[in-house]
């Protein structure tokens, strides 16, 4: 499959947070062009999910439904995973998926993409706040293979239980530290990657800005995208790698 040369962004979508709130995703999804524009979402896809099928709900169902009418238009989908997106493994762009989940590429941490204007660095952002140990730990525990394993063997019923329990524990962390964004802790975290990766462009989510945050250093433009949830916004990475929010409008 060809890369598409244009991305659209989805950052914290957090779907089935409300009623009704599944429909304009679907029809941006329906009127992508499929073969120019691939999809990305940089984590948090659903108020809070599990990836192995015998978890999801109908909301999650519905959405796989529709990504896997995208790929097959030719689309690609890839998946920063989030906070709340559960039980998810690694997937390389290629080769086998998870589960046959709609996904040609999951990743657990960051996500690179190279295009000929230069590469895309792909990051959730809840790994920006190194001073936020309590949600640290916790996700620690969240994402290890024992969790994995002891979570898996749950009935359904017993696991969306749970998985409820986790959403309201995962709410009231740390509290202070999401009242406003951490910009001591992100240019560290910016300058680290950078140092790494060199990339051209950075794009993150995870914070829930109410309008583009945007950073520069040296050839690196990062950006924290507002989140679907509250904004209806995406951001449209062209060929070029120039960018605009868009808000949609179905």
């Amino acid at each position: 499959m060809d890369q598409p040369k244009e991305w659209i962004v989805i950052a914290d979508s957090h779907l089935g947070a409300g009623p009704g709130d599944l429909e304009p995703i679907l029809a941006l999804i329906l009127k992508t062009p499929a073969k120019e524009r691939g999809l990305i979402f940089l984590g948090d896809l659903f108020h809070i999910w599990a990836g192995p099928r015998k978890f999801h709900t109908l909301e999650v169902s519905t959405l796989m439904a529709a990504l896997t009418e995208f790929q097959g238009r030719g689309g690609q989908v890839r998946l920063v995973m989030g906070n709340r997106d559960a039980l998810l493994e690694e997937t390389q762009l290629g080769g086998p998926g998870f589960e046959g989940l709609p996904f040609d590429r999951i990743a657990q941490e960051n996500d690179q993409i190279e295009t000929p204007s230069g590469s895309i660095l792909l990051a959730h952002g809840d790994l920006v706040n190194q001073l936020d140990q309590r949600y640290l730990r916790w996700r620690a525990v969240y994402r290890s293979a024992w969790f994995r394993w002891a979570f898996t063997l749950l009935p359904k019923k017993k696991a969306q239980k749970i998985m409820v329990g986790l959403e309201a524990k995962l709410k009231g962390t740390n509290l202070h530290f999401k009242l406003e964004f951490p910009w001591p802790q992100w240019e560290h975290w910016l300058e680290t990657q950078v140092r790494f990766w060199a990339p051209r462009l950075i794009l993150v989510g995870h914070f829930h800005p109410e309008q583009l945050i945007e950073t520069k250093l040296g050839t690196t433009t990062a950006l924290v995208i507002p989140d679907w949830l509250n904004s209806r916004c995406y951001l449209w990475v062209k060929e070029d790698l120039s960018y605009e929010v868009c808000h949609f409008t179905p």
